[in-house]
C-alpha cells in the first residue's frame, strides 16, 4: 500500500492480505490508473488540482471496465448538497476529513470484505 509517500506492500488489514494500492495526486492520472489497475476500491478526494473528484468519478463509472469499482468520496465537504453531488457522480459512499487512521482502515475493510 502506498500512503502519503510511504509504501507498505503485503500489509494485513484485519486479516485481509493486501497486495498493495496505487496513489495518485491528480484526477486524470487516477482515472488512468483505475483503468490500468482495476482496483477493488477507490478513495477519491473531491478537491483535486486538475479535475474534480466528481469528474474523475464520472469518468471511472462511465467506463464499463471500471463502473463496478466502489468509490468512496473522502472530503471535508459534507453538506446535504455535497452528499447528493457525490451520489449523482457515482460515489458509493463518503467519509469526512479529517478522519483517524483507524476509522479509515475500518471503512476500507468494510468495503473490501463486502465485495
Amino acid at each position: 500500500m502506498e500512503w502519503n509517500g510511504v509504501e507498505w506492500n503485503g500489509m494485513e488489514w484485519n486479516g485481509m492480505d493486501q497486495k498493495g494500492t496505487e496513489w495518485s495526486e491528480v484526477g486524470l492520472s487516477g482515472v488512468d490508473k483505475a483503468l490500468a489497475e482495476l482496483p477493488d476500491l477507490i478513495i477519491m478526494d473531491i478537491n483535486l488540482p486538475d479535475i474534480s473528484g466528481l469528474e474523475a468519478t464520472n469518468r471511472i463509472k462511465a467506463n464499463p471496465q471500471t463502473s463496478k469499482i466502489p468509490i468512496l468520496a473522502f472530503t471535508a465537504n459534507i453538506t446535504e448538497n455535497d452528499r447528493t453531488s457525490f451520489a449523482d457522480a457515482g460515489c458509493d459512499g463518503y467519509m469526512s476529513k479529517p478522519a483517524s487512521a483507524q476509522i479509515l482502515l475500518d471503512v476500507v475493510s468494510d468495503y473490501l470484505t463486502a465485495s
